[in-house]
């Protein structure tokens, strides 16, 4: 393990303390309810925020948590006053980790991003060369999900995973995963997928960079500072992975598929004559296409081996997806009213009902 990984966790976390604290001696009025609920008023003593910072069950690769959070735990106070028997769902957690470990042992020598710019990979037919690619990058999604399930066990075994507002089991003790598998790869669209990915990581990139930018408001209303503060936050995000430089091309890239998510979702109207499931398969398949295409550079890390790749697909998905890019978000074909989501619609009916 670098000690990279345990700074990265280390630096979100005490941004995200340095924010609400901040939040602590703002107007009530600026701040956003999540903004409130997580506020620090009064600051901890040296002893507790080092406690909070090094605090053993998440301090080597997550998840991270709110202070306010944390301080709660300490005390069995909110959600902690009484928490119920941990042992299945951590040891649940810690199976999973288990059998994304045994994949990966098993089948990552045969299937890696590595042999995608190996000249093997060229010689493969089309359909050669995706499904390769489609089992090396899920192998390599395998890799995070083995550390992150086991540190879902680590928070979950001592209570901090609890919620007590949570209706279902997986709710009960999914208060700050890391990750959702099932979610992820379910996931028919770019914001849902990254969503479920890295969850705290999101979180603070959400809460601590892009609502600093723009408030959600103000970006209902204004697409262009919305489309802005989007940018900066994936370039946040790459600057806090490391100095890689595929690191950068490959935000960039989400970027723009973000951005074309969105703009497709604003012409939702002209697909309605597409059964529902067939629509769905379809946004699945180039979704999936389109994160693995860019998630095998992302693991390949410089670009002598990245060109390597991109030549054995011709540039073809780039030229694409650079051409989509143009066509959808920087010409009038793009501009229609957007439609929402199902689960933002659902989001904001609850919002308008509290």
């Amino acid at each position: 393990m670098e000690i990279s990984i345990i700074m990265m966790i280390f630096i979100s976390r005490v941004s995200s303390f340095a924010w609400s604290s901040q939040d602590g001696v703002t107007d009530e009025k600026k701040l956003s309810a999540t903004q409130l609920e997580k506020r620090i008023v009064e600051l901890p003593s040296l002893f507790h925020f080092l406690s909070y910072c090094f605090f053993y069950g998440n301090a080597l690769v997550g998840p991270s948590c709110e202070y306010r959070d944390y301080e709660d735990f300490i005390n069995r106070k909110g959600d902690y006053e009484k928490i119920p028997s941990t042992l299945l769902p951590s040891l649940g957690y810690l199976l999973s980790g288990i059998g994304f470990l045994v994949l990966v042992v098993r089948f990552s020598k045969e299937y890696s991003n590595e042999k995608c710019a190996e000249p093997e990979y060229a010689e493969k037919s089309l359909w050669g060369k995706y499904l390769f690619m489609s089992i090396a990058e899920q192998l390599h999604r395998f890799k995070y999900l083995v550390a992150w399930c086991i540190a879902n066990a680590n928070v979950t075994a001592p209570g901090l995973n609890y919620n007590s507002k949570g209706k279902s089991f997986f709710e009960k003790f999914g208060k700050i995963v890391t990750v959702k598998p099932w979610d992820h790869e379910v996931a028919d669209n770019t914001r849902d997928k990254l969503e479920a990915w890295n969850i705290p990581n999101q979180i603070w990139l959400k809460n601590d960079v892009y609502l600093r930018l723009v408030t959600e408001e103000e970006a209902r209303k204004n697409p262009k500072k919305a489309s802005f503060a989007s940018n900066v936050t994936f370039m946040v995000s790459a600057f806090w992975h490391g100095f890689y430089p595929m690191y950068y091309w490959v935000f960039i890239l989400l970027f723009m598929i973000q951005q074309i998510s969105k703009a497709f979702y604003k012409l939702g109207p002209l697909f309605r004559w597409i059964p529902a499931p067939v629509a769905y398969v379809l946004r699945w398949v180039l979704t999936n296409f389109y994160f693995e295409f860019t998630g095998v550079p992302f693991g390949l890390l410089d670009f002598k081996r990245a060109h390597i790749f991109y030549k054995t697909w011709n540039y073809i998905p780039l030229i694409v997806l650079f051409a989509t890019y143009i066509l959808l978000c920087h010409t009038p074909l793009g501009k229609g009213k957007r439609t929402r989501r199902p689960r933002e619609q659902q989001e904001e009916n609850k919002v308008k009902a509290e």
